[in-house]
């Protein structure tokens, strides 16, 4: 019976024999009032119902139904069709490397195996799998035929989950993994196997010996380069069943060799580093690729070669520091400066009577030199004639960068640099006061504090970006009163004793084109040397110093819109990152712009991102994507993966309907050779998965 009570049925009928007895009573005929036998009748039902209902209720019934739904189970067979399957399953069935048999027999077979006894009854459900699931038809012919063996990497971690995620209301009893085993991205599948509440089991596709092969596992260049200079790239190398046999390595700028040379491969499988250098001679971004010359038996010629890119300068920046001293102070700037690779640094150290450390003054200052740094001069050692010298080179055009001394002869300064300074001292005194170094709003925003340190320029309304330089060894700030030129900007003020006295201590500025820096202190030589406790914040005044240095000596860049790529090569499977930052008619930044890159280049195959049009050339596609916005002027783009070549993009950025500006530039991305590191099946890891 589907209908069930908490209690005997006797018991009901009991209570409801008691409910119309009651009832009864309650409605029997009576004198006063007087009432119709038919109204007292309506009303004895309503009152016996209600009371019946109740009763029923408190006795628990329960109705039950009960239905039978068969439901065949489901099977998912996951295909690997990455690209490594064209080596591991090449050698199971002895194609030549990088021939055009496909492996598509070896998966064939692989996948008639599977079907027997086993699953008669189930329903098959196919995928094909590289970085992502992708469903495909009931095994056969067709559906072998559409897998592509072109993924450029092999997620088995992802697959096992994402069959389940799309089998999940279908009744699955199985997976079974179709693959060669080599897997190069995501979590290691055996966490995924081990979580899995269906059995896993395997079929390994491919030659699971050990091939003989050649591959160029990594290349190193900087990613600056200077013409005229010789520049060095490093290859490393893995040799497997080679050992002994000599071999040419080269180094390729499209079809120009740049250098080459022969080595002997050395035994083992471990890496072998080489060193490839050449002299660039234009500059530019330079895509190169480095090969090694391909032997016979090898298992793969796809990792024979390896791109590099680097960024060509047409030379170092000049650097002259002129001390007022013999100091820590002067040292220290000195050796910061030339930790950068892309400076060269000449040091005088003025010694008195026209004389300095180091050498005489280099002649014709504003053309040897890209910036001075003033580090106290002119000092009290220092003549009337070098002083006016050096002046009349920064009026001449040469950059300058001036850092208070405790020798800095501040009438001097004032004398003879008045015009080119962003401060000049008005009532001089020698006593100093301890300061702290506080950026200011304004200079949070400003490019020379870019990376100085986590949060230096992310929130400009707060003072998150002055707490780290508290804990930073104290400024001695002379108390002379400065008078700030009138394009100055203060980025920085000190504080005495925790309190903001919004004297200057950082300042900069710009006058026709030319650009001047003035630190209003000393003791930054302590912050080059920082206890271990504050090793984390080591970098700060390094990359400050560094960053003053290319501000100043930096042609002036009006440039409203400047987008640039987030490295000069990007690898074929990962994303391409663009920054962006737009600026308005004062240089401020500007916020909420629409940045739009339109993107040229490439090949004529592959999927690219964005709605592909056909360029004039019938080759190169070009592409429109939008940057996002980050605030205070600054916006990125993140675009998915790019066939391998060069690009070149255009930003266009406009606001209410106004056009602000355009930028250009170029980036390369190179071919992915992952899939093509281990030339063999794993079938250890295979037999893991499925015991798991």
């Amino acid at each position: 019976m589907p209908l069930s009570l908490g209690h005997s049925p006797w018991l009901l009928a009991l209570a409801a024999a008691v409910a119309g007895a009651l009832t009864w009573w309650a409605y029997r005929p009576s004198a006063t009032p007087s009432l119709a036998p038919r109204r007292r009748a309506l009303l004895g039902g309503l009152r016996f119902s209600a009371l019946a209902l109740v009763l029923f209720l408190l006795f628990e019934p329960v109705w039950r139904q009960v239905r039978e739904e068969k439901t065949p189970p489901s099977v998912a067979v996951l295909l690997d069709e990455s690209e490594s399957l064209r080596v591991t399953a090449a050698g199971s069935t002895g194609a030549s490397p990088d021939s055009a048999a496909s492996p598509r027999p070896a998966v064939r077979q692989a996948v008639r195996g599977v079907k027997g006894d086993a699953l008669d009854g189930a329903r098959l459900r196919v995928f094909g799998f590289s970085g992502r699931l992708r469903r495909l038809p009931r095994p056969s012919r067709r559906a072998l035929d559409s897998l592509r063996f072109d993924g450029p990497r092999t997620n088995l971690s992802a697959a096992l989950r994402e069959a389940r995620e799309q089998l999940r209301g279908e009744n699955l009893r199985a997976v079974v993994l179709v693959s060669d085993g080599q897997y190069n991205t995501g979590r290691n599948p055996l966490y995924q196997a081990a979580r899995s509440p269906v059995p896993i089991h395997t079929v390994v596709v491919g030659d699971t010996t050990r091939r003989r092969d050649v591959e160029v596992r990594r290349t190193e260049a900087n990613d600056l380069a200077y013409t005229g200079t010789q520049v060095p790239v490093r290859l490393s190398l893995q040799a497997d069943g080679f050992a002994g046999e000599p071999v040419q390595v080269s180094l390729w700028d499209g079809g120009e060799r740049l250098a080459r040379r022969q080595i002997t491969l050395a035994e083992g499988s471990a890496t072998q580093d080489v060193t490839l250098t050449f002299a660039p001679q234009r500059a530019g971004l330079k895509r190169l690729t480095a090969s090694v010359a391909r032997l016979d038996g090898e298992a793969t010629y796809r990792n024979n070669t390896r791109a590099v890119s680097l960024r060509v300068l047409e030379q170092k920046r000049q650097v002259l520091v002129l001390g007022a001293a013999p100091s820590p102070g002067v040292s220290a700037v000195r050796r910061l400066l030339s930790n950068d690779p892309a400076t060269e640094v000449t040091a005088r150290v003025s010694r008195g009577e026209g004389q300095f450390y180091g050498g005489s003054l280099p002649g014709s200052l504003a053309e040897s030199f890209d910036v001075a740094v003033l580090v106290g001069f002119p000092g009290t050692a220092a003549t009337s004639d070098d002083a006016r010298r050096v002046a009349r080179a920064v009026e001449d055009g040469l950059p300058a960068l001036f850092l208070v001394h405790p020798q800095t002869d501040l009438r001097a300064l004032r004398r003879h640099f008045a015009d080119a300074l962003p401060a000049v001292p008005e009532q001089i005194r020698t006593s100093t006061v301890q300061a702290t170094f506080a950026p200011t709003a304004a200079g949070r925003r400003h490019p020379v504090f870019e990376g100085v340190g986590p949060g230096a320029r992310e929130n400009a309304s707060s003072g998150s970006a002055t707490a780290p330089w508290t804990r930073f060894p104290p400024l001695r700030r002379p108390q002379t009163r400065w008078r700030l030129a009138p394009d100055a900007r203060t980025l920085a003020t000190s504080r005495v004793r925790s309190v903001r006295t919004g004297d200057p201590l950082l300042v900069t500025r710009r006058r026709a084109g030319e650009r001047s820096g003035m630190l209003l202190a000393t003791g930054t030589w302590r912050w080059a040397n920082l206890p271990r406790a504050l090793s984390g914040a080591a970098s700060r005044w390094p990359r400050l110093l560094s960053n003053l240095v290319q501000w100043t000596s930096a042609a002036e860049n009006d440039r409203p819109v400047r987008v640039e790529p987030a490295r000069p090569t990007f690898a074929g499977d990962e994303a391409v990152r663009l920054t962006g930052q737009v600026y308005d008619s004062a240089l401020e930044p500007v916020e909420d712009a629409s940045i739009k890159v339109a993107l040229t280049g490439g090949s004529s195959s592959g999927e690219r991102p964005g709605p592909p049009n056909r360029s004039a050339n019938g080759a190169d596609k070009r592409y429109t994507l939008q940057m996002q916005s980050l605030g205070t002027g600054r916006y990125a783009l993140e675009a998915p993966a790019l066939p391998p070549g060069r690009y070149e993009y255009e930003a266009t950025a406009t606001k209410n309907g106004q056009t602000l500006g355009t930028d250009r530039g170029a980036f390369a991305v190179g071919r992915s050779r992952r899939e093509f590191r281990r030339p063999r099946a794993n079938a250890d890891l295979m037999r893991q998965i499925a015991g798991t």
